[in-house]
């Protein structure tokens, strides 16, 4: 069985794009989710969702990929949650992303990512470095994904929870007090947002199955 990659050194206090670069540092072929994880100490779990989050910084729903990709982000906010570095499921852990993929990922986001280093820097804030706050922070990731998993043909119904973890994801690994609350107001924008969504598809399928069985009632 492949050994674990041991995490660059200082990895803890690396800024976010001299991080990416590290964990890409050296790899020919693909990295398994769990060695991405090693490589960036205690950070692995905030920076994996970020990088499963950013297919989801479009606008547009992606059909059949928000399901699949919400259920790995759930996993992964789900062990976040934890004490010390990110230990994945053996058979989440497992899964290969391709290098070349993974940079490739990494030049179209470039813009959102030198954003977030610009904007989230360590500004104080000792809770976000407790226990508590990994596992409220933890539920809250749960939730987000859960809210991206829904296959809802809507506009922005998977762009603003992905923003979201990305957002709350970044707050956590710089420790920044300060702009996670603008984490928090977008992550509520996206609850209300995708929930009303979510009730008027529903009232709307409804609305149809009544006129259809109105109309067929009176052709019968």
């Amino acid at each position: 069985m492949k050994e674990s990659t041991p995490s660059p050194p200082h990895a803890d206090t690396l800024p976010l794009s001299a991080l990416l670069g590290r964990v890409l540092e050296g790899v020919e072929g693909g990295l398994t989710l769990q060695e991405v994880a090693d490589r960036t100490g205690g950070r692995g779990g905030y920076l994996l969702l970020i990088l499963l989050c950013l297919p989801f910084t479009t606008p547009v729903p992606l059909p059949g990929v928000s399901s699949v990709f919400g259920a790995v982000i759930l996993w992964v906010a789900l062990a976040s949650g934890g004490e010390g570095g990110l230990r994945l499921p053996r058979w989440l852990g497992r899964k290969v992303v391709g290098s070349d993929r993974l940079r490739g990922v990494l030049r179209a986001s470039g813009r959102l990512l030198g954003w977030i280093e610009k904007a989230v820097k360590p500004r104080g804030n000792a809770w976000l470095g407790t226990g508590t706050s990994r596992r409220v922070h933890a539920l809250l990731m749960v939730w987000l994904a859960a809210l991206l998993m829904l296959p809802l043909p809507v506009p922005f119904t998977n762009s603003l929870p992905g923003y979201s973890i990305i957002l709350v994801s970044a707050c956590l690994m710089e420790r920044d007090g300060r702009v996670i609350f603008v984490g928090y107001l977008v992550s509520l924008a996206a609850s209300v947002y995708v929930t009303a969504a979510l009730v008027g598809g529903m009232a709307l399928i409804e609305a149809a199955w009544r006129w259809i069985t109105g109309v067929w009632g009176m052709a019968t």
